[in-house]
């Protein structure tokens, strides 16, 4: 995603790492001109409930969030070494070994500091957990590794637009970018291959799609003018996104009327050509924020979690919001928790259980439990084997595609029955697909939280300002056209 925006949001992160009293969330409401929407807390970034996590060790978040980004050089050399250390193999892997213990053994007065850091965030939160019960630290899960997450959250932009000149500058940006020129003999309605609608022939095409496909009105603009600022030309440095809506050949099906499930591979050709045609750029992308509904539903989701989901999964893992929902399964069963106190359906839950670090779990969950272990330690155990059965065909198609893309921590298996299981180490973090713990692990996490938080007010306002206030305008324009001049006063 690309973002040239002042956010009020991160004005307000700022101010709250700024002013050691009381730290707020981000805006309740943003109004522009005649459109306004009420933002609820989950769409809040950072949301109410995060700033209440952090205040109690407030000071020593900040200063390992500040520590990090001075040390990150000595940090990207000892996850370079974990991550070879632990993929290659014989002589190779004794050698990165070596360089890792080199690299944890440094002396950089930065990564010092951020030692130092880490270990007081650590005591501050030792202190935290002796003030809380056994039950009110299972009820406020992986805290100890979500506090870490939370700083990084404050740094990104929400994305909800602020002022109403971000939303006029997208509109003339998509019509001083728009195409003119034919490409083909292909048609769509009244364009030609190549000529883009105007913008308010676009407005009228959104929520007709939006319309046809039960989309939440305003969605297709929050998308575009969160991924292209509304280019339609809009082109990333790889090659596999474009256009308006940054759409990924591997992901779609770019053989026009037809909606395939397979990569792009096959029609490349005519995706490069026609893949910044508005017409076309739309139609790929309703059919992948159709499939990504369609997933949402399949894992639980209902209501306008759907499209913050869809929107989620459009630009990171498929299979993310999966394994975080089994982690959170495990988690209430070995503990005996009930879904009606930790839903594996409530997004800002599921978050907790993206990033997280063993030791991390071990320091909140240090209490024996049977067989000589402590229940970080069993909770530990059930995630590094899990097994479970995947009913759903469309989530069996989405894990045999993650299969295709690059190594991943799971295998899928078919029993004599016909039934499918998957067997998955959770302890292997999916952020983004390449999910990692340490700093990059932490961004990865924020990107893949703040990415969507804020898309379903952002959907409400441009549907306001672009169709429901245009209209009310147009409508009284006409009515004060239609209206009889009053009569002239007799004198």
């Amino acid at each position: 995603m690309r973002f040239c925006c002042l956010s009020v949001v991160l004005l307000c992160a700022a101010a709250a790492w700024a002013a050691p009293g009381a730290p707020g969330p981000g805006p309740s409401r943003i109004a522009l001109g005649r459109a306004s929407v009420d933002i609820a807390p989950r769409h809040q970034s950072p949301s109410p409930a995060e700033i209440r996590l952090i205040e109690p060790v407030r000071e020593e978040v900040f200063r390992v969030y500040e520590s990090a980004k001075t040390a990150s050089a000595a940090l990207r050399r000892i996850r370079e070494c974990e991550k070879y250390a632990e993929e290659t193999m014989g002589g190779e892997q004794r050698q990165w070994e070596e360089r890792l213990a080199e690299a944890l053994a440094s002396q950089d007065p930065a990564y010092l500091a951020y030692l130092d850091a880490e270990k007081a965030l650590t005591e501050a939160l030792g202190r935290r957990l002796s003030q809380m019960s056994r039950r009110e630290r299972l009820l406020d899960p992986l805290m100890t590794s979500y506090v870490r997450v939370v700083p990084y959250i404050c740094a990104r932009e929400n994305t909800v637009p602020a002022y109403s000149d971000l939303l006029e500058k997208y509109r003339g940006y998509y019509e001083a970018n728009r195409s003119t020129t034919a490409k083909g003999d292909e048609a769509y309605e009244k364009w030609k291959a190549g000529v883009d609608p105007t913008f308010e022939e676009l407005n009228a095409l959104f929520a007709e799609v939006e319309k046809q496909e039960g989309f939440l009105p305003g969605l297709l603009h929050a998308v575009a003018w969160r991924e292209s600022e509304g280019n339609p030309q809009q082109g990333a440095e790889n090659a596999d996104e474009r256009g308006l809506f940054q759409i990924q050949a591997t992901d779609c099906q770019p053989k026009w009327g037809i909606a395939l499930n397979q990569p792009a591979a096959g029609h490349w050709d005519q995706f490069e050509r026609l893949c910044k045609w508005i017409p076309f750029n739309l139609a790929l992308a309703a059919h992948c924020l159709n499939r990504f509904v369609m997933q949402a539903e399949e894992l639980g989701f209902r209501g306008d979690d759907r499209f913050q989901l869809a929107y989620r999964f459009y630009n990171e893992s498929s299979g993310y919001v999966l394994f975080s929902q089994r982690r959170l399964r495990i988690y209430r069963q070995l503990f005996g928790l009930s879904p009606a106190e930790l839903s594996d359906t409530d997004i800002a839950t599921l978050d907790r259980f993206i990033y997280f670090r063993e030791e991390e779990i071990l320091q909140q969950y240090d209490w024996p439990v049977e067989g000589g272990l402590t229940a970080g330690q069993r909770l530990w155990e059930a995630w590094k084997d899990d097994c479970f059965e995947v009913k759903s065909d469309l989530l069996w198609l989405i894990l045999e595609h993650r299969l295709t893309e690059m190594e991943q921590q799971f295998i899928l298996l078919s029993d004599a029955l016909g039934n499918r299981w998957c067997r998955v180490d959770l302890t292997r973090q999916s952020a983004k697909r390449r999910g990692t713990p340490g700093i990059s692990g932490l961004m990865l996490t924020a990107i893949s939280i703040c990415s969507a938080r804020g898309v379903v007010p952002t959907a409400e306002l441009l549907h306001q300002y672009f169709t429901v206030s245009a209209e009310a305008h147009s409508q009284t324009a006409a009515d004060g056209a239609a209206r009889p001049s009053p009569p002239d006063r007799e004198p």
